[in-house]
């Protein structure tokens, strides 16, 4: 009852209060003017003396504006880091930038030299140009035909185990997006992204448009520790889970909770927002005494206590779908936290612990197999953890991974 208690008064209840007082949104033209659909010539970062091109981006102009506002303190790579780099990586390659919001209309009015597409609702602009133009797109998850597969099965899975009544439709679904993503599947020439092979595997014939980029994740301070500050033998026992949007299932907490419960001497420690289908239904894994809650330490008051937590904390243990890795869980490998479980990572070698399989008794099978590590190996893991965060995840090699694709272009 303890993480349940936890989660009604931490989590739901500060939720519910802002819904509450959140006011409504602006219908008038002032607030619509907050988000502009359309936002041209950006050219903050644009070398002197440089021939200019042009590139059409389709991601939302005001995410741009507010990542400006924010540098060089901007709190979330997804999405204003990203859009942030990729705008003064496009600037720094020779290119003058146009942001769309996709979701709008707009007539082209501009000789483009590149398009930047991203989601399925690029197909109303890529029919007004010409059809030599380079066509690249960013891709933050899995192809969707895979995605509502693995969806599925995650769902059929959780809810045929305790009896209930699945949802019609799953969480962070794409459907309704189908067409335009394979329009923009096959229009595209380069798919960029980090290297997630289960994830890139699944786009199959378009699996060789892919390069390899990486995809930034920004290092909460409170996470990183100094050399010598984690107890690499103590915290072989200690486990946290992170996630950041919505998708418990897909994410695979449920799987994890349920491991955890036959694993009385681990521990797991859960860093994200349980929804509803876990509360409902999970009430006796919330309650085993090594499944702890503790998402509300991200609050000042508790920052202590979570720091002590990390000090002791080897791992960060995951089982999502093969949606490649998110934001939150790269954070952690940036921290130096072992990856553990069914996660989808380019040649692991000995920085992590894996299964091939998000069944229940895998994922036991791999936690304990963490678990037995040596101190020794713990800490070497560590290091080269960071190593792999350092060339895959921090946001400025990123960005210069970017700034070498688009020069590239000829």
């Amino acid at each position: 009852m303890r993480n349940l208690l936890l989660i009604l008064l931490a989590q739901q209840l500060p939720t519910r209060v802002r819904q509450f007082l959140k006011p409504k949104k602006p219908t008038s033209a002032q607030g619509q003017a907050s988000k502009p659909p359309v936002l041209q010539d950006i050219d903050r970062f644009f070398p002197a003396g440089v021939p200019p091109r042009r590139a059409l981006v389709m991601l939302r102009p005001d995410i741009w504006l507010t990542a400006v506002k924010q540098h060089p303190n901007i709190t979330l790579y997804n999405h204003y880091g990203f859009v942030f780099s990729l705008v003064k990586a496009l600037n720094e390659s020779g290119y003058i930038v146009d942001l769309v919001d996709s979701y709008t209309s707009y007539q082209i009015n501009h000789k483009y030299d590149l398009f930047i597409g991203h989601g399925g609702h690029c197909k109303p602009f890529l029919d007004q140009l010409p059809p030599d133009i380079p066509v690249f797109q960013y891709i933050s998850g899995l192809y969707w035909k895979v995605f509502d597969v693995e969806s599925d099965e995650r769902y059929e899975r959780f809810f045929s185990h305790y009896g209930a009544s699945r949802p019609t439709a799953h969480r962070r679904s794409i459907t309704s997006q189908i067409e335009g993503l394979e329009y923009l599947n096959e229009r595209a020439d380069v798919m960029f992204t980090i290297h997630c092979p289960r994830m890139v595997a699944a786009y199959g014939r378009y699996s060789s448009k892919f390069h390899f980029t990486g995809l930034g994740a920004y290092l909460d301070e409170l996470f990183v520790m100094k050399p010598g500050e984690r107890d690499f033998d103590d915290g072989r026992k200690n486990f946290i889970y992170v996630g950041g949007t919505g998708g418990n299932l897909q994410k695979g907490l449920d799987l994890l909770i349920e491991a955890f419960q036959e694993t009385p001497d681990l521990h797991l420690y859960i860093y994200c927002k349980v929804e509803e289908e876990i509360l409902k239904h999970c009430r006796k894994e919330l309650a085993a005494p090594n499944i702890h809650y503790i998402y509300h330490w991200k609050y000042r008051p508790f920052h202590g206590r979570l720091r002590e937590l990390l000090k002791r904390t080897n791992f960060s243990v995951h089982a999502p779908i093969n949606i490649g890795m998110g934001t939150a869980f790269m954070a952690t490998m940036g921290a130096g936290m072992v990856p553990v479980g069914f996660v989808d990572i380019h040649n692991p070698g000995e920085s992590a612990v894996l299964c091939d399989s998000w069944k229940v008794k895998d994922l036991v099978e791999c936690i304990r197999r963490a678990s037995r590590k040596s101190p020794e190996w713990c800490e070497n893991a560590s290091r080269l953890t960071v190593a792999k965060y350092q060339e895959h995840c921090d946001p400025e090699q990123v960005e210069k991974n970017f700034v070498k694709m688009f020069s590239a272009l000829k």
